[in-house]
């Protein structure tokens, strides 16, 4: 952890760093929300950056980012030098409606339109949606593709790896508040 607060958007915060890895700022002002984070690549190169916004109490005592931005940075491994480090993309999503009652099952079905490219990263194929009444999954169920488990196991630990540090972040606050 960084002795230094940093601000970000106008909350003072804790900055926890794994040296040239995964930097998260914490605010410990408004319910330990995370409010930003930049993960780099294994050449030690930013990779991205997430800042998450605008957080709202969803039920007692949990809060979640209602708007949430990505600066995706240049690819080391395509672009050229002079690239690196700059943003070359920034995604940016808002949530209108969150609920957390039950949903009905039928919530989750999928309707995709005719000529949807489909890109399912789990996987690992790439295919046109071509009748709109058909499962769009069960192409590729009846082809046995399986799952790429290296995709699912990697978003496990990055989930996991960021509940461990704000545990830890945590426990180190709580200790340093009983000195």
């Amino acid at each position: 952890m960084r002795k230094e607060h940093e601000n970000i958007g106008g909350n003072d915060c804790f900055v926890l760093e794994w040296i040239e890895k995964d930097i998260l700022w914490v605010d410990p002002n408004h319910h330990w929300v995370l409010r930003q984070r930049t993960i780099f690549t294994d050449d030690k190169h930013k990779k991205y950056t997430i800042r998450f916004q605008d957080y709202k109490e969803i039920e007692s005592g949990i809060w979640f980012p209602f708007k949430l931005s990505i600066d995706v940075y240049a690819n080391t491994v395509v672009e050229p030098k002079s690239n690196w480090g700059k943003i070359a993309k920034r995604w940016t999503f808002e949530i209108h409606e969150l609920t957390t009652d039950s949903l009905p099952e039928t919530f989750f079905d999928v309707t995709l339109p005719i000529g949807t490219l489909v890109i399912d990263g789990i996987r690992g194929a790439t295919y046109t949606i071509t009748d709109p009444d058909a499962d769009p999954f069960a192409g590729l169920i009846a082809q046995g593709i399986k799952a790429n488990n290296a995709v699912k196991y990697r978003a496990v630990g990055i989930i996991i790896g960021s509940i461990l540090v704000l545990i830890a972040v945590w426990l180190m606050l709580q200790r340093m508040e009983g000195k």
